[in-house]
Formats: C-alpha cells, structure tokens, sequence
C-alpha cells in the first residue's frame, strides 16, 4: 500500500469542527479533512466527565511528557519499528481525523501527527486492535512492501516541527533564557507562580507589557502573537507561560503553530512558514 504522507495534510484544506453545534455525520468532501480536537463533542475519546481548565491543562502537560519521551528515543536512534510508534501516537492524539483509505474508500478515524512520514492503520486480523480495521483484501489499490523498503524507515532530527505535543520545550538553557526575558519584561511587580510544568504563570491580568516572540532560524523568522504562547484560564484568572524545559529535545509545537501555514519541502530539506488566520 502507497504510504499517506503526512506532508499531504499540510496541502489539503482543513475544515476545524465547531465545537458547539457540531455537524458530526457530515461526510468529507474531496481533498477536505474533517479535523476533531480529541475532546470535542465529535471525538469517541473525549472525557467521560467534564474536566476543569486546570485539569485539562494538566492533562496535556501529561501526555506531552509521554511523547517527549517517545521522541528522544527517535533522535537517539533507539526506535526502529514503526507499528512501536503507532501505539504510542493513539494513547495521547491532540487531534483526530476521518480518513478515506483505499480503493474502494474504507473509512478509519486516525490521529493527526507529523512525527512520522508515513500513516498507519491497523490491519485485519490484528491482535488487539479495535474492531474496526483496514481490509486490505477488499481494496483493488493495496500492494506489499519488503520490510527494507525506503518508506518503512524512520529518521529523525535535533528540532521536531510539530510532534503531536501541544506545548513547546526548548533545552534547559534555551528555555532558561527565553522565561528569564519574558519575566524582565513583564515587570519586577508581577507575582509568578506555577501549574505543574509551567513555571511562569500570573494571576494578575497582564496586556501590554507581553512582549513579541521569534523564533530564529537559518533564514527564515517565526514571529508569534500572544496567542501563540500564552494559555489562558477560562475565567481569564490565570495566565501562563506556555512552554517549559526540556532535558535533551527542542520541540516546536501545535500550539506555536496555530495559525500558520507550513509547507514542508522534503526532496530540498526546506521548511516555509508564514502567518494565516485559519481558526
């Protein structure tokens, strides 16, 4: 079976379910991916009982860590397999879609991620797996690979744009030096307190002395608005920081990139951002 990029996400046009008059039962259209928040009204997966802000932030510092820890284990070249990965992607996806795959279509509902190139489903007579699988018997597009072929292996790099975290790390001196200046600038007077990884939140409301931020990369420049790197309590009470250290790993990641378009150039190793309101 020819491998779904991932990088074709990027590309399709991305239709973001309102959560408060979903249209769940509405069927994708042509290249038009249905994209769910994994605790939206649409999602199998969101939470049974409702979660408080404070919870739901905890919640994703928690899941951030388990993938933190799944992608140092790729730079460090310790993973190899991919089916290892998938299970790791479905226990904390950020983000789920319902994809068509083969021909005749056989739709799955699948996590959106960018730290592997390729996309997997589980397949019939799969041990373990949930009862809805890919047949690979009833579609007329399907075709094996050798187990050394170029798209069963995985690579990976220092930086990871976009992992499946919701919430950026930078390497303890970078992060030191990015929360010391945004503390500078927020002023001597503002009381600094914690939520679980954040370190730097204020119960206080803040406005214009939040400065910008840039990212700095060999030519190309990722400005950010607030949006971008501050969370906000629902009742406007708390705002933090959103970003924290990490011991080994720079992640860049989904909440950073909101509202940017990336387009990833793989055959050049070049990567394009520019800012688009799309939410």
């Amino acid at each position: 079976m020819e491998p779904l990029h991932v990088t074709l996400l990027f590309l399709l046009s991305l239709t973001l379910v309102n959560s408060l008059s979903p249209n769940c039962d509405s069927p994708s259209q042509g290249s038009t991916l249905r994209v769910y928040h994994v605790s939206s009204p649409c999602s199998p997966f969101r939470p049974k009982t409702t979660l408080s802000w404070e919870e739901s932030v905890l919640q994703m510092q928690a899941d951030d860590k388990t993938r933190l820890v799944y992608l140092t284990s790729l730079v460090a070249g310790r993973s190899f397999v991919p089916i290892g990965s998938g299970r790791q992607i479905i226990q904390s996806p950020t983000y789920i879609v319902k994809a068509n795959i083969g021909t005749p279509a056989q739709s799955l509902l699948m996590a959106l991620d960018t730290s592997t190139d390729m996309a997997l489903v589980p397949c019939a007579g799969c041990v373990g797996c949930s009862s809805v699988t890919y047949d690979s018997a009833k579609s007329t597009s399907f075709s094996s690979l050798a187990c050394g072929a170029e798209q069963c292996k995985q690579t990976g790099g220092g930086t990871i744009i976009d992992s499946g975290t919701v919430f950026t790390r930078l390497v303890d001196g970078a992060y030191t030096a990015v929360r010391d200046e945004f503390r500078r600038r927020m002023g001597k007077t503002a009381v600094v307190s914690s939520l679980g990884g954040f370190d730097t939140c204020y119960t206080i409301p803040i406005g214009k002395q939040v400065p910008t931020m840039t990212f700095m990369f060999p030519g190309l420049n990722m400005s950010l608005p607030q949006d971008n790197f501050l969370i906000h309590s629902s009742s406007g009470a708390t705002t933090c920081l959103a970003m924290s250290s990490s011991p080994a790993l720079n992640v860049i990641a989904n909440m950073q990139q909101q509202n940017h378009r990336i387009v990833f150039d793989i055959p050049n190793s070049r990567l394009g951002i520019s800012r688009e309101i799309c939410s």
